[in-house]
């Protein structure tokens, strides 16, 4: 097996966000042929080679553009002079293709409740990185969790420092008490997610984002938050709850 693959295999496993980037086409005088291969890594580092110089540089930035939109590419680069955009001065030309390999989408449900168990059950038949937090030591008494689902006993304002999240991440607060919410929801408005929704009233969420905004949460911040949380489907039931929050993330993911 290509060492690239096998590079881009263990970046998967690992979870960081890469770009594969191979020269699909090429002629003439150039440095790199067919089927060079490169790694471009959402951190800057990169790893093979489609060539060096301008022509590399031009593909790096491409990579990177489309590790945020998700869209693959297929480009075509001219290392004649005399063409102006040319990218060298070798002569020929190459076609490059650019594939973003986007990373599983995380689901992080706060709180081991009625709803959370009933989202994480539901959630574990797609494909999704489910991690369910609670404070609780004894939160998942007498509770089998689906296989893979992992679980962080902490305080919500502690999980920054112990989960990464990306724009990749769909935030559920389903948390039995507004003033968990107060304390650490603001630490979670520092990160980059895709989606956050908490659960409750509109009164509740009115008490939650006055005490935030008291707290130094900027008006901006707090207006991420959708609440009330999930497609509006008259759920009564924390199975149709459940279903009506994943509805809403899948609608969020897609859009993206």
């Amino acid at each position: 097996m290509d060492t690239i693959y096998q590079e881009l295999v263990e970046a998967l496993e690992e979870r960081k966000q890469v770009c594969l980037c191979v020269i699909t086409e090429s002629a003439g005088s150039v440095p790199r042929r067919a089927g060079s291969k490169m790694l471009v890594y959402a951190d800057g580092e990169t790893s093979g080679s489609v060539g060096g110089g301008t022509l590399e540089m031009e593909v790096i930035n491409e990579a990177h553009q489309a590790m945020k939109t998700g869209k693959t590419k297929f480009l075509d680069y001219s290392m004649n002079p005399k063409d102006g955009h040319a990218v060298g001065v070798c002569g020929g030309w190459v076609k490059v293709y650019i594939e973003p390999q986007l990373e599983q989408a995380t689901l992080l449900i706060l709180g081991a409740g009625h709803v959370g168990l009933a989202l994480l059950k539901i959630a574990s038949l797609m494909d999704y990185r489910i991690i369910l937090q609670d404070d609780r030591e004894n939160a998942l008494e007498n509770v089998e969790l689906p296989k893979g689902v992992e679980f962080i006993l902490c305080d919500i304002a502690d999980l920054p420092k112990k989960v990464q999240i990306s724009q990749r991440t769909c935030i559920v607060g389903l948390t039995r008490d507004a003033q968990l919410d107060i304390d650490g929801f603001p630490a979670l408005l520092e990160t980059d997610f895709a989606y956050f929704g908490s659960i409750g009233s509109r009164n509740r969420w009115a008490h939650t984002k006055k005490h935030m905004l008291e707290r130094g949460v900027s008006q901006e911040k707090a207006d991420r938050i959708k609440s009330p949380i999930g497609l509006d489907i008259r759920g009564v039931t924390p199975d149709e709850i459940a279903i009506s929050i994943l509805a809403e993330i899948i609608q969020v993911l897609n859009t993206k």
